[in-house]
């Protein structure tokens, strides 16, 4: 009986206690393993929405036109931010994420949070946000998650954090731009005829006749592809199909030269006929005027009407043509040559100081057009690339040849060059080509800055050799993971190259489609005749070998921008930097 009591009392507590495990203990169980799980979803929910927006932000990075790091990197954060916000956590909407400026914070109950860290992809530092080498985006996510059951459970509010990374990709590109003599055509010049007056007992500066100022193209008046009759040196005075250079003249017939009586260097020289024996050519020679000088009209304008230059803290003025061309020949460096020229007889206002003629060739350079056009757009064009992929750059700059290396050059007289009857000193000219370096954490893009303004105005247009060259940097100086694109800006077509030079062109285009290198051409055509036979070489639309366009013949989705006005220089550049960016992202 008594046994029968225990087991009753026994049987009544295991009741009691499974009892309490299954309407207290276990259904707090489960509602902790719920909660358990929702916290585990919570994470998966967050490391997706982090993800959509790491790869929102170098999608966008990658493919915005903006040449400015910190511009950049906060349009990247904002679309990221978008992105964020159109997701939701455990049915609680994102739209009201804020970016914060510090890491690891505490969003409350409800609230979430993103924070951006740039990386470089080399060293894997973070940069500071700005810093053109954060190409890696680190995103980090917050939320503040509030349990469905804590008041049961004893929990509280808890904040659930990711991390995500993107980076944009690898970009191996060749700027080839063409420096031939052409390319300085729309460059407003004044040509005088230089010469001593006896009567007047002073130097006078005679126009040489019509249209002896104004744009090269105009008073050279070229064929087609246009005239090295240039601005600044090299200058090839005797090409001036209107005029006649005197030294050329004064060679030919054995005469005296009136420019500095046949002598050079001419800084504290006279005009040649300060002495007597050389001829004045006031009347001409056949039919057509002579002339001593050519100056670039630094304002820019058909008629020079003055300016001041300011350089290395000095402030140099040019009033006149005659005060160009003094000091471009060296008379306005110190009291001496100024005397000795007889400069100070016509240019009484005019103070010498050291540093004349370097800043007379200085304002002169950045007025030869469109050249200047074409070195901003070219530098714009870089600093795109450079903010929006992780690039590495190589500049071909081409003429008649290519350089090999970023100190070449090619060697011409300064003043006029024209067989055996040439003019001034032999000068070494600019001609680089900054290669690729396969090195990561050496993207060349300072070198490629520094090459594009080298060059000047020179000879013909080998496009072959330059792509040619360009193939090859990137065929042995790429790196393996890098999407590989070559950019050809030229103002012509090409001159130069064998068997033809279009034949040049177009098999040095077939190599680079057989490398799988897409090459992107910019035409710049701003005489209406060039047009036509520009496109037939440089097209996107014709991809025979023997007889399509460049860009054509590459493939690989390459375009042809055709431009026929210097103000659309920067936007054909940005619209290839554009293309370039998507060509890269796609990948």
């Amino acid at each position: 009986m008594i046994k029968e009591q225990l087991r009753g009392q026994r049987g009544a507590s295991i009741m009691i206690m499974v009892m309490i495990l299954a309407f207290c203990i276990l259904p707090l169980f489960g509602l902790l393993s719920f909660e358990v799980g929702r916290a585990n979803l919570a994470q998966q929910q967050l490391q997706n929405a982090v993800d959509a927006a790491s790869l929102a932000a170098v999608a966008t990075l990658a493919s915005q036109d903006d040449a400015a790091p910190a511009a950049a990197h906060a349009n990247c954060k904002n679309a990221a931010l978008l992105v964020f916000q159109a997701n939701s956590i455990l049915g609680m909407p994102l739209a009201p994420a804020t970016i914060q400026a510090t890491g690891n914070t505490s969003p409350a109950a409800g609230a979430s949070h993103l924070f951006f860290e740039f990386l470089d992809p080399v060293s894997k530092a973070v940069v500071p946000t700005g810093d053109p080498r954060g190409k890696i985006v680190r995103v980090h996510g917050a939320i503040g998650a509030v349990p469905a059951f804590g008041k049961y459970l004893g929990i509280g509010n808890f904040v659930v954090r990711t991390t995500s990374h993107g980076a944009v990709p690898e970009l191996d590109v060749v700027l080839c731009l063409d420096n031939s003599g052409s390319i300085d055509d729309q460059t407003n010049v004044t040509l005088v005829r230089r010469q001593w007056d006896p009567v007047l007992n002073k130097i006078v500066y005679k126009s040489p006749g019509s249209m002896s100022n104004g744009k090269i193209f105009d008073i050279a008046t070229p064929g087609l592809n246009g005239t090295s009759f240039n601005g600044i040196p090299p200058q090839y005075l005797s090409m001036a199909s209107r005029f006649w250079f005197s030294e050329h003249l004064t060679q030919f017939f054995g005469v005296p030269g009136l420019r500095s009586g046949g002598v050079y260097p001419e800084a504290g020289r006279p005009p040649g006929n300060f002495a007597a024996g050389a001829p004045t050519y006031d009347g001409g020679y056949n039919g057509k005027g002579v002339y001593t000088d050519m100056v670039v009209n630094i304002d820019g304008n058909t008629t020079f009407g003055g300016k001041t230059v300011t350089d290395g803290g000095f402030t140099y003025n040019f009033p006149t043509v005659e005060s160009m061309v003094e000091a471009s020949r060296g008379n306005l460096e110190n009291a001496a040559n100024y005397t000795n020229s007889k400069a100070d007889t016509s240019l009484p206002a005019i103070t010498p100081h050291t540093g004349y003629q370097a800043a007379y060739f200085k304002a002169a350079k950045a007025a030869c057009q469109p050249i200047q056009d074409c070195r901003d757009a070219s530098q714009l064009f870089c600093n795109i690339i450079n903010t929006d992929t992780h690039a590495h750059f190589s500049i071909v700059s081409f003429d008649g040849i290519v350089g090999s290396n970023e100190t070449s050059t090619e060697s011409r007289r300064d003043i006029d060059e024209n067989g055996n009857n040439s003019y001034g000193a032999n000068t070494a000219f600019h001609q680089p080509l900054s290669p690729l370096d396969p090195d990561q954490p050496d993207t060349r893009y300072n070198e490629a800055i520094t090459a594009i303004p080298l060059p000047v105005a020179k000879g013909a247009t080998n496009i072959g050799a330059a792509i040619d060259a360009a193939v090859t940097q990137l065929t042995t100086n790429h790196r393996p993971n890098a999407v590989k694109a070559i950019v050809l800006f030229t103002d012509g077509q090409p001159t130069a190259g064998s068997p033809s030079p279009l034949a040049a062109a177009r098999a040095a285009a077939v190599r680079a489609r057989d490398a799988g290198i897409p090459v992107y051409t910019i035409g710049l055509a701003l005489n209406p005749a060039l047009i036509a036979p520009q496109q037939a070489i440089l097209n996107d639309t014709n991809s025979n070998a023997t007889s399509g366009g460049i860009a054509g013949i590459s493939g690989q989705g390459a375009t042809f921008n055709s431009v026929t006005n210097t103000a659309e220089l920067r936007e054909a550049f940005r619209e290839v930097a554009r293309a370039l960016c998507q060509l890269v992202q796609a990948q």
